[in-house]
C-alpha cells in the first residue's frame, strides 16, 4: 500500500490518499494502483458490490477490545449501481474485457460475433479511443456504410464492456441499429454467425473509409500479369485496392487471395487477386475407418513355422512339413493351441462387413466364408471407484450381421 501527501494552497493542509497496487498481469490486465474506497476493492473472497465509499465513510474508526484505536476500510453496502442502457451486474473478474451480452431472442449468434470483434486489440484500441473522431476518418456520406452510426453504436457497446464495471451488458440499443441498417438481423429468429461477422466487418470497413469519393480503377491485364512474378502481380494488386478501401479494418482484418480460372478446352488461365476479410477453413475429416481386428485360429505349420515346422534331430529337412495347401484347401492342425493375430485395418466409412471379410481373408489367408466377425465391448458393472470397490468389468462379445 502507497500513501501520497500533497500539500494544498497556503492552510498546509495534508491530503492522504490510501491506494493499493494490484497485478492484474496474470488474468491478461496490467498493474494500477487503485484506491482502497474505490468500489474494485472487497474483502479477500467476496465480491466488490455497491456504490463508491466516501473518504468520510472509509476513515471510520472502531474501538478494539484493548482501548487502541485501530484504522479500518468500510465499505458501503447499498444497491448495485446501475448501468448505462440497461443490465446491472457488475464485473467479478479482475481486469477488463469480462463482460457477457444478454441474449435478446435468438441472438446468441449475434453475441458470439461480436465478441469475436471485441478482442481484435488493434481495432478495440482504434473504437474505444474515438481515434476515428480524431483523424477524420468517420464517413459519413458513404452510400455502402450506415453514415457512421453502426460504428460509433458499436463503439459505446465496446466502453462498456471494457470499463471494468460490469459483468454483462444488454446490447438493446446496438441491435436496434443493427436492425435498422440491416432488416434481416431485426427479428429474433436465429442467423448465421459467420454472416453477421462478414456484415459488419464490411459496415465498420465502410463507416471509417478514407476515401471519400472512389476513383475508378481498371483491373490488370492478363498479359501483363503472365509475364511479372507473382509477388509483383499482388502488390500492384493491392495497392489498386487501397486506392478505394483505406480504413482500419483494410489495415488489420484484409488480405487477398489469388484465384486462377482456366478453360478446359482452349486451356486459356487467368489469374487475379481478390481481397478477403474471412477465410472458411474445413475442419479436417478422415476418410477411412480404423479397425482394430484379433484373428484366433489354429496353429498350423504356414501360421507357426518355427514351432509347428520345426525338424526333428538328426532330420536333414529344413522344415517338417511342406510348405503349400492340401487339394481339399484344409490344413489339418497338428496342434490344438489356438494362436492370437492381431491386424489394424483402414475401412471406408460406406464399408460394410463383406468389405471386412475379404480383406481379413487377403491378410490372413482364411476363406471369407469360414470367418465368424464378433464385436467386442468391455462395459463397467460398477463406476464407483475407492479404495475398497474398484471398478469391476466385464468383457461383452456379440456376433455381427452379415450386414452392417
Amino acid at each position: 500500500m502507497g500513501n501520497n501527501v500533497a500539500a494544498a494552497g497556503k492552510s498546509k493542509q495534508i491530503i492522504e490518499v490510501r491506494q493499493v497496487r494490484i497485478n492484474f498481469s496474470e488474468h491478461g490486465g496490467h498493474i494500477e494502483w487503485i484506491d482502497v474506497e474505490s468500489d474494485r476493492l472487497a474483502i479477500a473472497g467476496r465480491f466488490t458490490l455497491g456504490k463508491e465509499t466516501t473518504n468520510g465513510d472509509a476513515n471510520k474508526t472502531s474501538g478494539p477490545p484493548d482501548g487502541k484505536a485501530k484504522q479500518s476500510v468500510a465499505v458501503k453496502k447499498g444497491t448495485t449501481e446501475p448501468e448505462p442502457n440497461g443490465g446491472s451486474k457488475r464485473c467479478t473478474f479482475p481486469g477488463y474485457g469480462a463482460c457477457g451480452l444478454v441474449n435478446l431472442g435468438n441472438t446468441c449468434y449475434a453475441n458470439s460475433a461480436l465478441q469475436c470483434i471485441s478482442y481484435m486489440p488493434l481495432l478495440r484500441a482504434y473504437l474505444l479511443s474515438s481515434q476515428y473522431k480524431t483523424t477524420g476518418d468517420l464517413n459519413k456520406d458513404n452510400p455502402l456504410g450506415t453514415g457512421g452510426k453502426l460504428l460509433e453504436e458499436f463503439s459505446d457497446l465496446l466502453r462498456t464492456m471494457w470499463s471494468g464495471k460490469y459483468g454483462e451488458k444488454s446490447p438493446t440499443r446496438f441491435r436496434g441499429h443493427l436492425g435498422r441498417a440491416r432488416s434481416q438481423f431485426s427479428g429474433a429468429d436465429q442467423q448465421d454467425a459467420q454472416e453477421l461477422l462478414n456484415y459488419m466487418l464490411d459496415v465498420l470497413h465502410e463507416d471509417s473509409n478514407k476515401v471519400k469519393k472512389k476513383p475508378y480503377v481498371e483491373a490488370l491485364e492478363d498479359d501483363w500479369v503472365k509475364k511479372t512474378s507473382l509477388p509483383r502481380v499482388g502488390q500492384e494488386a493491392w495497392r489498386r485496392f487501397l486506392r478505394r478501401n483505406r480504413s482500419i479494418i483494410a489495415d488489420v482484418a484484409m488480405g487477398q487471395v489469388l484465384n486462377t480460372v482456366a478453360c478446359p478446352k482452349c486451356h486459356f488461365s487467368s489469374r487475379n487477386f481478390d481481397p478477403f476479410n474471412l477465410l472458411s477453413l474445413p475442419f479436417p475429416t478422415v476418410a477411412d475407418v480404423i479397425f482394430q481386428v484379433t484373428v484366433f485360429r489354429r496353429g498350423t505349420s504356414l501360421n507357426c513355422p518355427q514351432t509347428l515346422n520345426r525338424t526333428k534331430k538328426g532330420d536333414r529337412r529344413r522344415e517338417r512339413f511342406e510348405r503349400k495347401k492340401p487339394p481339399d484347401g484344409i490344413l489339418k492342425a497338428p496342434s490344438n493351441q489356438l494362436i492370437e493375430e492381431k491386424y489394424a485395418i483402414a475401412m471406408s466409412r460406406l464399408a460394410d462387413i463383406g468389405d471386412l471379410r475379404m480383406q481379413l481373408q487377403n491378410i490372413s489367408g482364411i476363406s471369407a466364408g469360414r470367418l465368424k466377425l464378433c464385436k467386442v465391448e468391455e462395459l463397467v458393472i460398477s463406476e464407483d471407484m475407492d479404495d475398497s470397490n474398484p471398478v469391476k468389468t466385464y468383457t461383452k462379445v456379440t456376433g455381427l450381421p452379415d450386414k452392417e
